[in-house]
């Protein structure tokens, strides 16, 4: 076996230099390898580990490649949702997002959620329906903003044109659209 100043402690896959690892995880992706074969060519690098602890770090390994592909799928998902909905606004979709995220993880994994503080936890979707009231709220303000714009621009056109209904009808009509446009551009 190859002396190193630092041996790693049997079954630390963490624990293995950089450049190792690095390739036990080429070695672990290729199917063709057992883990007995890993074992043994880590063994020949001079670090001793079991095929067991080969395995565990395989699994976790797996996780975080499924955590990092769930992550990938779910910006793919934000993407076309902001394509297919011009008018639905980014934030709602990101935050739609992390709660789904958030209540998989809780779902899924006892492990962490038991480390993680039913506060912090609380916190975190409390945190979630703010930003959605919050939300809501600037919506609601928004279009009453909108109806106010309105009425005093139509108050003003109409004393302006008093004559004219016809013209008055076209005004309305393009301060009603001129509305509605705001209303589905900004969400």
């Amino acid at each position: 076996m190859a002396e190193h100043e630092n041996p790693t402690p049997y079954g630390r896959v963490e624990e293995l230099p950089a450049a190792v690892r690095e390739e036990l995880d080429r070695l672990l992706a290729d199917r063709a390898n057992s883990y007995t074969e890993i074992a043994a060519w880590l063994e020949a690098q001079g670090y001793e580990m079991d095929k067991h602890a080969l395995w565990r770090y395989a699994v976790r390994a797996g996780a975080e490649c499924l955590r990092l592909r769930q992550a990938v799928e779910q910006s793919r998902k934000l993407i076309q949702s902001l394509k297919d909905h011009e008018d639905t606004e980014a934030g709602e979709v990101a935050s739609a997002l992390l709660l789904d995220a958030l209540l998989r993880r809780i779902a899924n994994a006892e492990e962490e959620f038991n480390a993680l503080p039913v506060e912090k936890a609380g916190q975190l979707v409390a945190s979630l329906q703010r930003a959605t009231a919050y939300r809501e709220r600037v919506q609601t303000d928004k279009r009453r903003m909108i109806a106010q714009v309105r009425q005093a621009m139509l108050e003003q056109l109409s004393k302006l044109v008093q004559e004219d209904q016809e013209l008055m009808d076209r005004l309305s009509q393009l301060v009603n659209r001129a509305g509605q446009e705001v209303l589905r551009s900004n969400g």
